[in-house]
């Protein structure tokens, strides 16, 4: 079973973010999926949505996404941050590799890192992200560090961002030797590379926290 799910937390993202998102998977999927978005304000979304698991806030609840069990969902979950424009088919975001791994984005900025914006993983296999998550919350919360960097000090011995490396001695006290896999990095493109007028050949646009991505005037 095929998952594609998304988060919108607050009012940065609204309804007509999670419904564009929604809209362009239908498009540019021919596997069969559920598409679910987890939220703390289901009006006005067009999908079928769940609470944000554990009543996580912001770029947390995408951890709570690895907590098990994860309501009734099994199979393999793919993950689209709601700042992304689906530019091309993305079948292969489903079928590429073995279904037990997980994979990642790589950074833009820190290439031996992990972008939470893309990923996929089985549901249940790597807890590990929601177990330490939750051993440290009351650490991490008041300092700048995100989600992407709680991923990354759990199984990334190659870590080099400022805020990865605030949170280094917080690794988990056992090694864990997980292969995370990148996806290619020609199927993610940073919008901020391109003119109003050109288009990208990436099968996802990365808008990088841009909440008005679909309003480009060439994402038409």
């Amino acid at each position: 079973m095929f998952n594609i799910v998304c988060l919108k937390y607050g009012t940065k993202y609204t309804a007509a973010h999670v419904n564009a998102l929604y809209k362009g998977v239908q498009k540019n999927t021919t596997i069969d999926h559920r598409f679910i978005c987890f939220t703390d304000d289901s009006a006005g979304v067009e999908c079928e949505t769940l609470p944000i698991p554990e009543n996580e806030t912001g770029w947390w609840g995408k951890l709570a996404l690895f907590k098990k069990p994860l309501y009734d969902i099994t199979g393999v979950i793919l993950f689209i941050d709601l700042d992304m424009y689906i530019n091309n088919p993305i079948d292969e975001y489903l079928t590429l590799g073995n279904s037990n791994d997980l994979y990642v984005m790589r950074d833009f900025r820190w290439k031996t890192e992990y972008s939470s914006a893309v990923m996929r993983f089985p549901v249940d296999r790597y807890s590990k992200i929601w177990e330490h998550y939750t051993n440290i919350k009351d650490i991490v919360k008041d300092l700048k560090v995100g989600d992407q960097n709680i991923i990354n000090i759990v199984y990334n011995k190659d870590i080099k961002s400022t805020r990865s490396k605030l949170i280094e001695h917080l690794r988990p006290a056992i090694e864990q030797n997980v292969d995370v896999k990148f996806w290619p990095d020609s199927w993610q493109k940073d919008v901020r590379f391109y003119k109003g007028t050109e288009k990208s050949d990436s099968k996802i646009v990365v808008g990088y926290g841009s909440s008005n991505i679909f309003d480009l005037k060439w994402f038409v």
